[in-house]
């Protein structure tokens, strides 16, 4: 197995281009709507996709919920064998209203039923950084994690006390500034990188800063043009593409770039999940992007990346 991906899943019901906003005693029709697998699945699916073989560490209702999350995994050749049918429990569920910039969520989780260690029977890991298992880089690993938003509004830096068992940390830049307590993602990318030797810290459409603090670099990487659709599960796609790149053995700059790419051209599609691009539709992209000269120097590194691979190269990965 190339990937463990660890954390919750979710059902999510994607609903774009509604007519109106949402009020109490009024019903608002939406021009489009996704159906699919979400949180933790999405990264899950984006890596298979990407040619890593990948397996979910999550647990699923034994309703419909979970038996549809299921039945799309397996169809994207996600191993769900550490993905549990439980009964008496349901599955997640979350509301996505998209617009083109931004979405907003509602969800309910009842309790899960228990909170076990991530499996390390793997190259990689990914997973939050809450439950990101002190032994995965002992064992070898390649262990990258993302933190999501503090409910608590204390962004205590206690919760960062697991980096010392991280290769890649991978928060958006308001969680980065928040924990760090810093102005600016550039201040609070140089801040992580006194715990962890790499982050990518996540701006937007500003792109993202890549920072390997063992090799002394530091990049600014923009994101690609392209017409937002739906933003959803756009971080759980960029740490697919991330994981890709690093068992891939490419130049931290590189790495972070390919995630970022792929996160963009996940968020032209509506839905979560299903949206991540393939290896074959980033080839499509790269095919039109060297027409334009930044495009062309950026991602020079994905010249033959699909004729050439039908899985993986056999290179150490870059921990």
């Amino acid at each position: 197995m190339d990937l463990v991906v660890s954390g919750p899943t979710f059902l999510d019901v994607t609903l774009a281009g509604l007519q109106a906003t949402v009020h109490p005693g009024r019903e608002v029709f939406a021009q489009d709507a996704a159906l699919g697998p979400g949180g933790a699945a999405i990264a899950a699916i984006a890596a298979s996709r990407l040619g890593l073989q990948t397996a979910l560490h999550s647990d699923l209702g034994a309703d419909a919920a979970g038996l549809l999350c299921r039945d799309v995994l397996m169809t994207e050749a996600v191993d769900v064998s550490a993905a549990p049918l439980l009964d008496g429990w349901r599955t997640p569920l979350t509301v996505c209203i998209s617009d083109r910039d931004d979405r907003a969520m509602a969800t309910f989780q009842e309790p899960p039923p228990r909170r076990r260690t991530p499996p390390v029977a793997a190259r990689a890991l990914l997973a939050n950084l809450r439950d990101v298992a002190a032994r995965a880089r002992t064992d070898g690993t390649v262990v990258v994690a993302d933190i999501g938003w503090d409910a608590s509004g204390r962004w205590d830096d206690g919760d960062l006390a697991p980096l010392r068992s991280c290769d890649v940390f991978l928060p958006n830049s308001v969680e980065a500034m928040a924990y760090t307590r810093t102005a600016t993602p550039r201040e609070a990318a140089r801040a992580l990188g006194d715990r962890v030797e790499r982050v990518i810290v996540t701006c937007g459409a500003e792109g993202v800063i890549a920072l390997d603090a063992g090799a002394g670099s530091e990049s600014l990487i923009p994101a690609i043009p392209v017409d937002a659709v739906d933003t959803t599960g756009a971080g759980d796609v960029l740490g697919a593409g991330v994981v890709a790149g690093l068992l891939r053995g490419w130049q931290f700059a590189d790495v972070a770039a390919f995630g970022a790419l792929c996160a963009g051209l996940a968020v032209t599609r509506l839905g979560s999940a299903t949206a991540s691009p393939t290896l074959a539709g980033i080839d499509e992209w790269w095919r039109a992007a060297r027409a334009d000269a930044a495009l062309s120097s950026r991602y020079a590194f994905l010249e033959g990346l699909h004729d050439a691979e039908a899985g993986l190269p056999s290179q150490e990965p870059t921990g």
